[in-house]
């Protein structure tokens, strides 16, 4: 078992996913700034079909990552879902507002919370099946609920840092540069994969499949 791969693996998905759900935190605040409508209600209602968005993009993010993964790595893709997703979060976080150049911020946001949700859909899937083919028989599951557990830190330091933002910042604040922290915060992970490349070590059973030249063409 590689332990530094692992624990690099279990933290980049801790990482993306608090970029994912820190959206959530702040959607009332997004619903005003990116979506104005007549009403407040109104606002977080467009806000929280945004973020459902995001998930409706998981499953394909799945098979596009899973498709890199199977043909080039699974260490390749974990990688690459992990620069997507540390890109967009950064993006978010220094996008201008509708007030600012109107609809096409709209747009702008969208999008890049679909490419979140896509790199949420390859990282997860992709963690499980890296952390799992490099472990050992006997302690595979111990080693595979890792994975759970760092997804699960990712949101408790979503809700630790959007708790001191909310706390410690004024209304004005919050609502004009507040909440852009918290997804520079989060845009960290691009450090994070940067740097991580050379633990992150190809599986043994990848590393035979491409020995032996048994890589699926198509393997969706």
């Amino acid at each position: 078992m590689k332990i530094k791969a692992v624990l690099t693996a279990t933290l980049g998905g801790a990482f993306e996913w608090y970029d994912f759900i820190i959206y959530g935190f702040f959607l009332q605040i997004f619903g005003h700034q990116f979506f104005p409508q007549a009403s407040s209600e109104a606002e977080q209602i467009t806000a929280f079909i945004i973020f459902a968005v995001g998930f409706f993009a998981r499953p394909i993010g799945g098979l596009v990552f899973g498709y890199i993964g199977d043909i080039y790595g699974r260490s390749r893709s974990l990688y690459y879902s992990m620069m997507l997703i540390g890109v967009a979060t950064f993006c978010l976080a220094i996008m201008p507002t509708y007030n600012q150049i109107g609809r096409v911020s709209t747009l702008i946001f969208i999008t890049l919370r679909i490419f979140q949700g896509f790199a949420i859909g390859g990282s997860i899937s992709g963690s499980f099946i890296y952390i799992s083919e490099l472990s050992e028989p006997h302690n595979r599951s111990f080693w595979v609920s890792t994975v759970s557990i760092g997804l699960i830190r990712g949101v408790v330091f979503a809700a630790v840092v959007s708790g001191l933002l909310i706390s410690y910042l004024t209304y004005e604040q919050l609502h004009t540069w507040g909440w852009r922290i918290a997804f520079l915060s989060g845009a960290t992970i691009i450090i994070l994969a940067r740097y991580s490349t050379p633990l992150m070590v190809e599986t043994p059973y990848h590393s035979e499949l491409v020995k032996n030249q048994q890589i699926e063409k198509s393997p969706v």
